[in-house]
């Protein structure tokens, strides 16, 4: 797994909200609408707080809030988000109080139990008509909720060994809702006949909505890499997840700054770019290298240092919690003295597994250490919008989560060294015509 910093971007300015209004509040929900902005923006995001933070989003100016308690208080804000970008506009927030629920308690009982039971017929009468029919209906996903099941750090110790019990049966639960998070995104540059050969695994392709477009040279299809802006707890775009580098795109990775070896060990041409590597640092559980990199027609320079982490095995998880934690630290600190504005690259061989579980990391440090709360989740949920696969397997998922717990431990004074072991990995299938 590899970090990489200083990569330049372009930036956008968000829509502005305006004429936040609310009506049809009922019970259990609150109808929101506002005018349609007349800056730049990709969708916007709904979000509410009670006890526990939600959000939604949807590229409608409406919104129906649904799922909220009776007489219950709630901040509602609406925020206008672009994806090519790492700000988001200032959110529009009003408060709304929900009505009390009305009427006798045991009609009410009754009126309830009367829609269960046609429900249910419902249900089973369009069961049985489906299973005869031997039809599948896919229905249209609507707008994406994501419901941020958020834990305080002092609750976390009794959610980690609920969840742990039964060889870790809650975290797979968990982890099997995330499935098929992100998946009907249109992947229609990685698809086209030109760049199949540049993607490494048929099954991890680029979402078009978040995919890195490089500048380009000659043909239409030299904008292609295989990499997507993924979100960190900092910025909507503070990381780049890639794929590993082939033979044939290395050319392009370099632009975009197990796999192939994409650095010399001396100096290289890579296109019109000219890598030196300039010094190298070999540590028991990482490499440290500092290249400087040329444009060979306009003369500009960059300096990038790689973050070479050689202590993840091919398959699973590191064998402790510590090692991968004090590498985040190193690679922060860089990031924070040298690429506050640009995303950083971080690539593994797929760009899904090692890459999400260490972005996750990060995020993670930061909502423990500032928000004094944990959302693995939700923060792995909002990554497979992104990109998908992100936190390939469920050893990776629940690593994250024994992460969480050694940290809050050692804030609590009660530090110990616990050693998770690794099971087999999900599968991925190889690309055959890559190159």
């Amino acid at each position: 797994m590899h970090a990489l910093t200083d990569v330049s971007q372009t930036s956008s300015i968000p829509a502005v909200i305006k004429n936040l209004s609310a009506s049809e509040v009922t019970s259990s929900s609150v109808f929101l609408q506002w005018d349609e902005p007349t800056g730049r923006r990709d969708f916007f995001r709904v979000q509410w707080t009670d006890a526990k933070r939600t959000f939604a989003e949807t590229n409608e100016t409406f919104y129906k809030v649904t799922g909220l308690a009776a007489g219950t208080t709630y901040n509602i804000c609406i925020i206008a988000v672009t994806l090519d970008d790492s700000r988001q506009s200032n959110p529009d927030c009003s408060v709304h109080s929900t009505k009390q629920p009305e009427g006798n308690a045991g009609m009410i009982a009754g009126i309830v139990l009367a829609v269960m039971f046609f429900l249910i017929f419902i249900v089973l009468a369009l069961f049985f008509y489906t299973r005869r029919q031997g039809q599948k209906q896919s229905p249209d996903i609507p707008v994406t909720t994501m419901s941020y099941a958020a834990l305080r750090i002092e609750d976390y110790e009794e959610y980690f060994k609920c969840k742990q019990a039964d060889s870790n049966c809650g975290f797979a639960e968990e982890y099997e809702e995330l499935k098929s998070v992100g998946t009907m995104q249109s992947k229609g540059a990685a698809l086209a006949i030109e760049n199949k050969q540049k993607n490494r695994y048929t099954n991890v392709l680029p979402y078009d909505v978040t995919r890195v477009k490089l500048s380009m040279c000659g043909s239409p299809f030299d904008d292609y890499i295989n990499a997507n802006y993924v979100p960190g707890y900092n910025s909507r775009k503070e990381f780049i997840a890639a794929q590993g580098p082939l033979p044939a795109t290395v050319n392009e990775f370099w632009r975009m700054v197990k796999c192939e070896k994409y650095w010399p060990s001396t100096s290289n041409h890579y296109h019109n770019i000219s890598v030196t590597t300039t010094s190298e640092l070999q540590l028991e559980s990482w490499t440290l290298r500092d290249f400087k990199i040329k444009n060979v027609k306009t003369a500009e320079t960059r300096h990038v240092r790689q973050f070479h982490f050689t202590a993840w095995p091919d398959h699973g998880v590191p064998e402790t919690t510590e090692v991968l934690i004090e590498f985040r630290h190193l690679v922060r600190e860089h990031m924070d003295q040298y690429s506050r504005h640009s995303p950083t690259v971080v690539h593994c061989s797929a760009g899904v597994g090692r890459t999400g579980t260490f972005i996750a990391i990060d995020h993670l440090i930061f909502q423990i250490e500032r928000d004094s709360m944990v959302d693995i989740f939700g923060v792995v949920k909002d990554m497979r919008m992104h990109r998908t696969l992100m936190v390939q397997t469920e050893d990776q998922y629940v690593y994250l989560h024994q992460c969480a717990h050694d940290l809050i431990r050692s804030r609590t004074g009660n530090n110990v060294d616990l050693i998770y072991q690794n099971e087999v990995a999900r599968q991925i299938y190889p690309n055959l015509n890559s190159r």
